[in-house]
């Protein structure tokens, strides 16, 4: 039995289907630059600048793509969604941005179990039929607050360096 789901923002990355609630979707941008960050962990590809304030940027083709598939050629980041979530106890909303090559615009779908996909990662909470072409057959559904926590977490533990004493 399917649970119908509010409205979400549809978006391809690396041939597959995506959706994110569409309440967590502040901004979609374009074109725009990415800054590799070293030692940030599996997901994050970098830093990308956006009305004057860095923002870290996720690809979910790390989490959920074959291990053999190239990571990201390019420095320009063609489309992406800014995701904002609230943190506890957190004065502001946090943002970060995920990677999108076609952002396909909001939905409303009914979502089936994540039972699917083999072993998926926590933030994957769902999927669901988005419409009847071939491209919108099967869509994921992405918690953003949950995907922020797994990207936190893959992060490697901070260097430190010796202090010489």
């Amino acid at each position: 039995m399917a649970d119908e789901i509010g409205r979400v923002m549809v978006f391809e990355r690396a041939g597959r289907s995506y959706a994110v609630a569409a309440g967590r979707v502040a901004e979609v941008a374009v074109n725009l630059h990415v800054t590799p960050v070293p030692l940030t962990g599996k997901a994050i590809r970098g830093l990308v600048p956006l009305h004057g304030h860095p923002l870290a940027i996720v690809d979910l083709t790390a989490w959920l793509s074959a291990p053999n598939e190239a990571p990201l050629a390019d420095e320009i980041v063609s489309q992406m969604l800014v995701l904002e979530i609230d943190v506890p106890g957190g004065a502001t909303a946090v943002r970060f941005a995920v990677i999108a090559d076609r952002v396909i615009g909001y939905r409303s779908i009914p979502i089936e179990s994540p039972d699917a996909l083999p072993a998926p990662p926590a933030f994957v909470t769902g999927r669901g039929a988005a419409g009847t072409t071939a491209d919108l057959q099967t869509v994921t559904l992405i918690d953003a607050h949950r995907l922020f926590e797994a990207t936190l977490a893959s992060m490697p533990e901070p260097m430190i360096a010796g202090t010489g004493a």
